[in-house]
């Protein structure tokens, strides 16, 4: 009998954890795109007026996927990696942006990763690329010293401050342009990073904007 509950209570933790994971990524992409709203000043009166209570939906939703979590007794990621053609993977998520053509630089390289944490992450990546750099866009993928390098790099300014080329960290709150392009979208990437054993690394793209890294082991 207790045998019978903890299973059922197994079954239970990894259903609420692959529901909290799976509404998670579109809910990321719903909210860089309502962000990329909120940048605007000129959008008709209805939709100015409807903006804030489209980020207190968002908002809400981002705390139930946490309370999912937490009734699920874990704040970890499901995690499933598998061997993985990074060169198709990449193609997948450039071709989700059409009519935004997202250079691309990939050799056929194989590697053992969670297909959906990495797309989640090239995702954010690539629609931060977009809302806050400058085309061209530019997704690639090297080996280096054994690690899987994939880099997504736009034309835009980058970030101003120095020391804010490393890991996420909470910016100065009227720095709007660095507060975005720290926040969620690159939480979400680091996080990503740290499930493969790898991490996140940024930097001055050649391309004149932002360089992110994710270095992440290949097997």
């Amino acid at each position: 009998y207790l045998e019978q509950i903890n299973q059922n209570q197994a079954s239970r933790r990894r259903f609420l954890l692959g529901l909290a994971h799976d509404l998670g990524s579109p809910l990321t992409r719903l909210s860089m795109r309502l962000e990329r709203l909120e940048d605007h000043s000129d959008l008709p009166a209805d939709l100015q007026a409807d903006r804030p209570l489209l980020r207190g939906d968002v908002d809400r939703l981002i705390s139930l996927i946490h309370l999912l979590q937490e009734a699920a007794g874990s704040q970890a990621e499901p995690f499933r990696p598998r061997p993985t053609a990074v060169h198709e993977l990449c193609e997948r998520v450039a071709a989700s942006y059409p009519g935004r053509r997202i250079q691309l630089e990939l050799p056929h390289l194989q590697a053992r990763l969670d297909q959906s944490l990495i797309e989640r992450a090239l995702v954010n990546l690539i629609d931060n690329a977009l809302a806050y750099g400058a085309q061209p866009v530019r997704l690639s993928a090297a080996e280096a010293r054994g690690q899987l390098v994939l880099q997504v790099e736009d034309a835009g300014q980058g970030l101003a401050s120095a020391n804010l080329l490393g890991m996420p960290r909470i910016p100065a709150a009227d720095d709007r342009q660095q507060q975005r392009r720290s926040g969620i979208g690159l939480t979400v990437v680091e996080r990503c990073c740290q499930l493969h054993g790898g991490r996140l690394v940024l930097g001055r793209s050649g391309l004149g904007g932002l360089q992110a890294e994710l270095h992440l082991p290949q097997s």
